[in-house]
């Protein structure tokens, strides 16, 4: 992520913040129950112990990471996630590029929430 990192430190700040505020927006987008059933060994289920929010997450951050195209596929077909994979270090890109830029503490809150469970609509078992 070293590359990314330091491409971003060099645009300006509103840019770090709107990269973080897309990368928020899409994990956000596809935090649902039906692309939670689809990551992979660690998939969701109402009998399943094995299901880890943390791990959803990082497969949201992998589908992410894949580019454009998949993460719109992903989006429309949740049968299309990414299976038993997993980027987390996508989530310490702006905040790592904002600190090289400014030297302080990255204190940007998004409008969205990535963590999973937080899309409400998306969990709902009437969507």
């Amino acid at each position: 992520m070293e590359p990314a990192v330091k491409k971003l430190a060099t645009l300006t700040i509103w840019k770090i913040k709107h990269f973080e505020e897309t990368l928020t927006c899409k994990l956000f987008l596809l935090d649902t129950l039906e692309h939670a059933k689809e990551i992979g060994k660690h998939s969701f289920s109402e009998q399943s112990q094995k299901f880890s929010p943390d791990l959803f997450l990082y497969a949201r951050c992998a589908a992410v990471a894949y580019g454009q195209k998949v993460f719109e596929d992903v989006l429309s077909d949740p049968q299309k996630m990414i299976k038993d994979t997993e980027f987390e270090s996508i989530l310490s890109v702006a905040p790592k590029a904002y600190y090289l830029k400014k030297g302080t503490e990255f204190d940007y809150i998004s409008g969205y929430s990535y963590e999973t469970f937080s899309n409400k609509y998306g969990w709902s078992k009437e969507t």
